[in-house]
């Protein structure tokens, strides 16, 4: 029997079969990867969304502050105080978040003011 050269049918297939098993493998690899830099992507905007939440609320305190001082002529006496001007009391959308009070100039400071805590 004389032997010839070249690629039988046999390997033709077996090429065929490894390389669709390598792109199935491929395609499941980017896939994932896609949907983890999505999700990540997601949440940092859900960060940022929350620590905006939080600074609006500080400013609304911030507010509320200023209108107590121009009727009383003073600034509310502790923390208590502030959180009675506004209705609901405040909640901070970051976990753990919250603000301090300092009634000598009526300032109010975020706890938690950074996305990298958030």
């Amino acid at each position: 029997m004389e032997r010839t050269r070249g690629i039988g049918v046999l390997e033709l297939v077996t090429a065929r079969l490894v390389a669709a098993v390598a792109a199935a493998g491929l395609l499941t690899y980017f896939r994932s990867t896609e949907e983890a830099v999505k999700s990540v992507t997601e949440e940092k905007v859900l960060e940022r969304s929350r620590l905006v939440a939080d600074r609006s609320t500080a400013g609304a305190l911030r507010a509320a502050v200023t209108v107590y001082f121009g009727r009383e002529g003073r600034f509310p006496p502790d923390k208590a105080a502030v959180d009675a001007l506004v209705h609901p009391p405040p909640a901070f959308q970051c976990p753990g978040n919250d603000y301090t009070y300092d009634p000598a100039p009526g300032t109010i400071t975020l706890a938690i003011n950074d996305l990298a805590r958030c």
